[in-house]
């Protein structure tokens, strides 16, 4: 019951630092009731009877309502209240929050913002050391800096140990979720192709063993020839399909296996694809969009991602004409592009030898992408958008979208 309640309390950062403020606005109280005020006494630049610390501590505990939502904001604006704190003498209560809140910005800042922290720390702790050296202070003040070096000192080496064990708890979770989601698609993969593909492939052995035998057979064989056709057409429609869906799952893995996508080498080959009175028309930075996208960390989404773009690509070529004009946009959110070229009202069935639009937006829903294609409603264009999560948001997109890949003409739309 206790780990539930604990459980549910993390789930709901607002609530859990709420219940922190209060405490320290408890623990503030008796250490004011206890006299825990005054530390530094000797370096005191204002006096006051106590009512600053009790005005202090209010600040600063209703700062640390967003300890964990907002962790710079709130040592930013705590910072202030701290050396206002320190010129009446200091107090152990606003001590106490500074040191919770310079321990949540490690903990739960991004990446960027714990990185601009550090280096101002080093920039203060440069700038106070000189300042010691270059003008004789006494013993208070060289005592004050180095006793709230130590403060902030431990602060954040604990927030940053908390943090790199939890970075390292979940790309370990990672590592074996994508272990067991490997195995999971062979396993799916080796079923289809064993079992469902073989009583496919058996279905259609006995629809040509039964058109066969009808052509020595002239009464009813019209009406049987055609229903064997459709069965035919059938099954062997479904075969394509589950190949296909064999060639996605499989992709997945062969791409995470496989070498790092280099930009500089990848995007010419893009280019390469239409033939030679088409053209591959880049949108404003558009190139330099997708070169970012693919740079970044980890490998298996870079590759899936240029899968994609080339099986896009090429199913332009295949079932459009004209020139195809890809625009798109890397945020530090996501990435987006989009392929559009004019259609073709020809629906001839080609060979289709790629994962086709339905298999892209597969590949992309295992990295946490979508994919949307079909026609525009005006203009006679096709048009495929795909979105990825990349950065902070490689965690997935809306989880309840689902990828739609609508048809247009031929086989693989």
């Amino acid at each position: 019951m206790t780990g539930r309640r604990w459980e549910q309390l993390n789930a709901q950062p607002r609530t859990r630092d709420a219940l922190v403020a209060a405490t320290h606005l408890l623990i503030g109280l008796a250490l004011l009731q206890f006299g825990a005020i005054r530390l530094w006494s000797q370096v005191a630049v204002f006096d006051t009877s106590g009512l600053a610390f009790l005005l202090t501590l209010l600040g600063m505990v209703a700062i640390s309502t967003q300890r964990s939502t907002r962790p710079f904001t709130a040592l930013g604006i705590g910072a202030p209240i701290v050396v206002l704190d320190t010129l009446f003498g200091g107090s152990l209560g606003v001590t106490l929050v500074c040191f919770d809140l310079v321990y949540c910005a490690v903990k739960y800042g991004s990446d960027r913002g714990v990185r601009i922290a550090m280096w101002i720390a080093a920039g203060l702790a440069a700038a106070t050391g000189i300042g010691l050296l270059l003008r004789p202070w006494g013993s208070a003040v060289p005592l004050l800096a180095v006793q709230w070096a130590l403060i902030l000192a431990v602060a954040g080496m604990w927030g940053w140990n908390v943090r790199t064990e939890r970075l390292r708890t979940r790309a370990l979770l990672a590592a074996q979720h994508a272990s067991d989601t490997r195995e999971l698609r062979q396993r799916i993969a080796h079923d289809l192709h064993d079992l469902v593909s073989n009583q496919i492939a058996v279905a259609g052995l006995h629809v040509e063993a039964a058109r066969m035998r009808l052509v020595h057979d002239d009464e009813g064989a019209p009406e049987a020839k055609t229903s064997l056709d459709r069965a035919s057409e059938g099954t062997e429609a479904a075969h394509r399909q589950l190949r296909r869906l064999i060639t996605v799952l499989t992709t997945v893995d062969d791409l995470a296996d496989g070498t790092a996508v280099d930009p500089a080498t990848a995007i010419p080959e893009l280019e390469s694809l239409p033939p030679g009175d088409r053209n591959l028309v880049w949108g404003d930075a558009a190139r330099e969009a997708l070169a970012g996208a693919l740079a970044i960390p980890p490998q298996e989404r870079s590759a899936v991602v240029l899968r994609v773009l080339r099986e896009l690509l090429a199913n332009a070529v295949k079932h459009g004409r004209g020139d195809i004009v890809v625009d798109a946009e890397h945020t530090d959110a996501r990435f987006v592009a989009t392929i559009v070229n004019d259609a073709t009202q020809s629906r001839v069935q080609t060979p289709d030898r790629g994962i086709g639009v339905t298999g892209a937006a597969l590949l992309l829903t295992s990295i946490g992408g979508r994919l949307e294609s079909g026609p525009d409603a005006v203009g006679g264009q096709w048009r495929a958008t795909m979105t990825v999560p990349v950065g902070d948001g490689a965690a997935g997109l809306d989880a309840d979208a689902e990828p739609r890949a609508a048809p247009r003409t031929g086989s693989s739309r």
